[in-house]
């Protein structure tokens, strides 16, 4: 009786062991999907705030009239902002793509 249960129960073992090795299987070919998706996505181009806008817009302006001083000051006003913008929207894809990454894990660690 117990020769024959323990037989049983290494089957079922070997059985489990499969299953659980063909979940991670699974679940790595799934991070790897999700990573390869995630590299080919573009990130937008980024969307200035409508204050840095105006000044491109002014500084647009003042060029065509010929105040060149002027111009080179908001120049480099903007550029800083521009440059915070810039690297705050870049941040913020990439927090994107970790919360992708998050919620797949999530999903991945209730299923197996």
């Amino acid at each position: 009786f117990h020769e024959e249960w323990s037989q049983k129960r290494d089957v079922m073992e070997a059985q489990c062991r499969e299953l659980l090795d063909s979940a991670h299987e699974t679940a790595d070919a799934a991070r790897n999907s999700l990573d390869r998706q995630l590299e080919r996505e573009r990130i937008k181009p980024v969307k200035y705030r409508p204050l840095t806008r105006d000044g491109i817009v002014h500084a647009k302006k003042l060029s065509e009239a010929g105040l060149f001083d002027q111009v080179i000051t908001l120049h480099t006003r903007l550029q800083d902002g521009k440059k915070r913008e810039e690297e705050d929207w870049n941040k913020a894809a990439e927090m994107r793509k970790a919360i992708r990454r998050e919620e797949l894990e999530r999903k991945l660690e209730s299923e197996i």
